[in-house]
């Protein structure tokens, strides 16, 4: 960042003296803009991370019920102790 103009070098908006203590203890000149992107990509990140982990819950959910209803519609024999268990354990369950 550029002091002099009191200018941010990255994308040239004014500095704000709203940053993280210096040594002195007085706040630095801070770029809001540039604050406000990084915190928006965090947030992007974070939201992506917990899209995907999501997205796996809803296809291990899907994929044991497609093998209970199959069961109840009587296409499938029921299930034996270790496949309840199998299926448990893919729910996330002890």
């Amino acid at each position: 960042m550029n002091k002099e103009t009191d200018r941010c070098f990255a994308c040239n908006s004014e500095l704000s003296p709203y940053g993280p203590p210096n040594e002195d203890g007085e706040p630095s000149m801070d770029c809001l803009v540039c604050r406000l992107r990084d915190n928006l990509r965090e947030l992007r990140a974070e939201m992506d991370r917990r899209h995907e982990e999501y997205s796996k819950a809803l296809n291990r959910r899907t994929d044991v019920e497609t093998v209970l209803l199959s069961v109840a519609a009587g296409k499938r024999e029921p299930l034996t102790p270790e496949e309840c268990r199998t299926l448990a354990q893919k729910l996330g369950n002890p």
